[in-house]
């Protein structure tokens, strides 16, 4: 694996996070570039670029100690799967545990839900030996929540991975929303 270690940026973004000097992506594509640094919008631009759904499989979602969730998901288009996120969450606010533990609230709306804006920092990324496969590391964090994420990404993902037909699109999103991709 060859890996890229990251500086904290904002990259622009009102997400916000800490200004300073931009990742070192140069290895990878345009492309690539844009979907390595997605700061908890994958499924939206997936989705924009192939004119079509997004769709959410929960792998696991559990709380492994009080205040501390793991969860990993895959995301699919068109029946294919393209991405898979392992994450774990590391909570403080007892408004967000209960939103999770009793409310329902699925870990990758966390943020919204609770209305609140978090930073990102990508902290690592890397090519797969094939190079079939993108992946990074990154962090969201915000009011008493981190989110630790990992995610390992399909490099054809913005080409010929999906090919949407009116007859065929893809499943509708079983976990709404975009955060924690």
């Amino acid at each position: 694996k060859k890996a890229a270690t990251m500086a904290a940026s904002s990259l622009g973004d009102i997400m916000g996070g800490t200004p300073g000097q931009l990742p070192t992506l140069g290895e990878f594509e345009p492309l690539e570039r844009v979907l390595l640094t997605a700061n908890g919008n994958l499924q939206r631009l997936v989705s924009s670029y192939h004119n079509t759904s997004v769709s959410v499989r929960v792998v696991y979602s559990r709380e492994v100690a009080t205040g501390e969730f793991e969860r990993k998901v895959t995301l699919l288009c068109g029946g294919t799967e393209f991405a898979e996120a392992t994450s774990r969450l590391h909570i403080t606010r007892a408004d967000c545990i209960s939103a999770i533990a009793d409310g329902g609230v699925a870990i990758g709306q966390l943020f919204r839900h609770l209305n609140i804006l978090p930073t990102f920092e990508l902290t690592a990324a890397g090519r797969d030996a094939g190079g079939e496969q993108i992946w990074r590391d990154y962090l969201l964090s915000g009011d008493g929540v981190v989110c630790e994420i990992h995610e390992r990404i399909r490099s054809d993902v913005l080409g010929a991975l999906v090919s949407p037909s009116p007859s065929a699109p893809c499943d509708s999103a079983d976990d709404a929303g975009d955060t924690n991709d």
